[in-house]
């Protein structure tokens, strides 16, 4: 939260001008020269009328001025600092101010303010700060800001405003920086600030605030910050049309209730640097969240309720540096899903309930800076330990350690590294609270395999073409042979190292069937091997078919199809046997031709016919009796 605004004591500034020339004002005020004095905490209850009318500073905080009068000013024409914060106030006459075309800074903070009228500002054309902070605002009339064209800065925190609306802050194209936090906000009409064309700061945390409408920000190319943690927002706020926000770096939603991160949330925002989404209720991120936030430094999801993090979740983030994911519920990590992060250096997985080291996930990275303490972790392999050894600081204690024969390969590579000291055996009894660099490799010994855990890591029903995940953890033995029996009673095993097709199953434990279908519903059995076996099993529910309008679009396309190749192999058959027609006819009418001519050249010339016999033999025998025949 942002801190309260501390005012220095005008009382220690005035002493150092009264070093040299001390005068004292009327009305009790002290005045250091005739350009300032400081008047505050006297019980006033209205504005001195005797002072210098040549003063630039005016201090009349923490007096008892209930009510300013439009006139109350009238002699002070020359103020730039007014300082009215910690009065009693409720009333600004209007025009109370008219009469102050230099004043630069106004402080109206702490007082008992409800409603603000138009024209209450009027005059105050070069003021650059009005602090309203700390009062009872409810109202904020149209207008009431028109007639300041030049204010940078507008306090209006601590206030019971509601609803937001455009024609609030109608006048205030030049303002910077908008301080609405710790209001009552439900609801910011759509363009609210869109006129605000160099605003970069945007304060509206700690609110009620259930949507927010991108368009009330879109277009404002000066924004740099968007804070709305501590809301009640149940997604990302979005936009009829896409926004065009090229400029914010900070955008800051912690403490909300958004459960999803859909595809393309942050659409517009292409330099965002900075994004908190801590302390909400995100289980599901799904592919392409971020994937155009390619200068994203920081993304801290740290306190949701996230169970997996399965496929390239955080594709496009090739600038990210820190990756927060502490305090969720995470048990299982893809091994594609931190691809592509080639320059993070930070990586807080702790007190999450992880109980395989990532080898695969993080073996692409070069983290610096990795934390994994407090979450389930029984066993590291030889591949962790060379992942750890790069990592310049780990954090690995307070994990349940079995120091067991999996452990062989980590053990012999230490070598004094800072984080061994980190891993104190959980488990078995005779080595609990022993360092594992101080218990020698002959004594980490295994059991017959036992299956500790086998579940399901998805989160959420399954349908049809889903991918279903599951783990089964193995403890006891080193490098046991994992078994899964599919519900058809056939069997996968993680020895074999040739494609499986649909199914995937790793010597880790982690099994994978892509493309689910209703008959993959049924109970799975886990089978270790090794010095004997075990086996455990798991029942999935009945899995989900695809939607009726997708079925019913397919089943329409596919009779199409289907209607189209028939159709075309009918014609083609249609069109077959007319050629095929035409052949015959035509080289039936050849040969009737033919035989015509032989018997011609038969009667006509018998000698040929002669030689034709010597040459040709039964040819011509048979074709002259053929030709007799059916003369």
């Amino acid at each position: 939260m942002m801190a309260h605004r501390q005012h220095v004591p005008l009382v220690p500034l005035c002493l150092l001008f009264l070093l040299l020339c001390p005068t004292t004002g009327a009305d009790d005020c002290t005045c250091s020269s005739q350009y300032f004095c400081n008047c505050n905490s006297q019980n006033l209850t209205g504005v001195p009328q005797s002072l210098n009318s040549f003063l630039t500073i005016l201090g009349l905080g923490n007096n008892r001025i209930t009510t300013l009068d439009s006139d109350a000013l009238n002699r002070y024409q020359q103020l730039e600092h007014l300082y009215l914060y910690g009065n009693r106030m409720t009333t600004i006459s209007t025009g109370a101010f008219r009469n102050l075309e230099k004043l630069f800074e106004l402080e109206l903070e702490n007082n008992e303010l409800v409603v603000l009228r138009a024209g209450v500002f009027q005059g105050l054309g070069n003021l650059h700060t009005l602090e309203l902070n700390i009062n009872k605002l409810r109202t904020i009339e149209a207008g009431v800001f028109s007639s300041l064209g030049s204010l940078v800065v507008l306090y209006l925190h601590y206030n019971e405003l509601q609803v937001l609306t455009p024609e609030m802050f109608q006048g205030l194209g030049n303002l910077q920086q908008l301080h609405l936090y710790n209001n009552l906000i439900t609801t910011v009409h759509p363009r609210t600030f869109s006129h605000m064309t160099k605003l970069q700061y945007l304060y509206l945390f700690f609110n009620k605030i259930h949507t927010f409408d991108l368009s009330s920000v879109s277009g404002l190319t000066s924004l740099r910050r968007i804070s709305l943690y501590n809301n009640n927002l149940t997604s990302v706020p979005q936009g009829n049309t896409a926004p065009h926000l090229p400029g914010i770096t900070h955008f800051n939603m912690l403490t909300n209730k958004v459960t999803e991160i859909s595809a393309h949330s942050f659409s517009g925002f292409d330099n965002l640097q900075y994004l908190r989404l801590s302390y909400n209720k995100i289980s599901v991120i799904h592919e392409d969240a971020f994937n155009n936030l390619r200068n994203l430094r920081e993304i801290y999801l740290n306190g949701n309720s996230l169970r997996l993090l399965d496929g390239q979740i955080f594709s496009g983030l090739g600038s990210l540096r820190m990756l927060s994911l502490e305090q969720n519920e995470i048990e299982f990590i893809s091994p594609d899903a931190l691809a592509g992060l080639t320059t993070l250096d930070h990586l807080k997985l702790e007190d999450n309930k992880l109980k395989v080291f990532p080898d695969e996930p993080i073996s692409g990275l070069q983290v610096s800076n990795l934390y994994l303490q407090r979450n389930l972790l029984s066993s590291l392999s030889d591949m962790s330990y060379r992942i750890l050894d790069r990592t310049s600081r780990v954090i690995l204690h307070q994990n349940p350690w079995k120091c067991d024969c999996r452990m062989i390969d980590f053990r012999r590579l230490m070598r004094g590294r800072s984080f061994e000291d980190q891993i104190v055996c959980d488990s078995p009894v005779e080595l609990h609270g022993s360092k594992l660099k101080d218990v020698p490799a002959g004594e980490l010994t295994c059991l017959i395999p036992l299956i500790t855990w086998f579940e399901v890591t998805n989160s959420g029903p399954m349908k049809e073409g889903d991918t279903l995940s599951l783990v089964c953890e193995v403890w006891g033995y080193k490098n046991p042979e994992i078994v899964l029996q599919l519900p058809n009673g056939k069997q996968v095993s993680s020895t074999l190292r040739q494609s499986q097709g649909r199914v995937q199953v790793l010597p880790n434990g982690t099994i994978t069937i892509y493309d689910i279908t209703q008959e993959d519903s049924g109970t799975y059995v886990c089978i270790a091997n090794g010095i004997g076996s075990t086996e455990r099993s798991l029942y999935i529910p009945e899995i989900q078919p695809k939607p009726a309008s997708q079925v019913s679009l397919n089943t329409v396309h596919m009779s199409k199809l289907a209607g189209g190749i028939l159709g075309a192999i009918a014609a083609v058959a249609i069109l077959a046997l007319l050629a095929g027609t035409v052949w015959y006819k035509r080289r039936r009418t050849q040969a009737d031709e033919q035989v015509l001519v032989d018997n011609v050249q038969v009667n006509e010339t018998p000698e040929a016919a002669g030689e034709t016999s010597v040459n040709v033999g039964d040819t011509t025998e048979n074709t002259t009796t053929e030709s007799e025949s059916r003369a």
